[in-house]
C-alpha cells in the first residue's frame, strides 16, 4: 500500500472515530452570542461561504465564527482555534483510542460507517 493510501485511509479512520466520539459525548454548547454587544439575538447569514457569519439584530454587526469566544464549534476541531480549545483537548483522547480500534477495518467497512454521518 502506497503512502498516499495509508494517509487516506488514516484520515478516515479519525473521522469516523471523531463522528462515534462526538455522538457518545454530551457536549455543551454555548449560545451564539455577538462578540460586540454580547446579544444572543443573532441571525446566521445565507451567504454561501465556508466559515458561517452571522449578523446581531440588536447591533446590525456582522460576524463570523471565527470572531466568536468559547466554544461553539459544531464538529469540535473544525475551525484554526479550536485547536487549543478545552472541549476539542478533551475528546482527542477519546478519538485517538477509537481509531487505534478500528485499526482492523477495511477500507470498505470504514466508508460505510462513514456513509451513516454527515460530515
Amino acid at each position: 500500500m502506497n503512502i498516499l493510501l495509508k494517509v487516506e485511509l488514516n484520515q478516515l479512520r479519525s473521522l469516523v472515530a471523531l463522528q462515534e466520539v462526538l455522538n457518545s459525548c454530551d457536549l455543551e454548547l454555548n449560545p451564539v452570542q455577538c462578540p460586540f454587544c454580547q446579544s444572543e439575538q443573532v441571525s446566521q447569514s445565507r451567504k454561501p461561504e465556508q466559515v458561517k457569519t452571522f449578523t446581531c439584530l440588536s447591533c446590525q454587526q456582522d460576524f463570523s465564527e471565527e470572531f466568536m469566544l468559547g466554544c461553539r464549534c459544531r464538529v469540535p476541531g473544525e475551525l484554526q482555534k479550536c485547536q487549543d480549545c478545552e472541549h476539542y483537548q478533551s475528546i482527542l483522547p477519546l478519538v485517538k483510542e477509537r481509531a487505534d480500534q478500528l485499526r482492523s477495518f477495511s477500507r470498505a467497512e470504514l466508508e460505510a460507517m462513514a456513509s451513516l454521518f454527515s460530515f
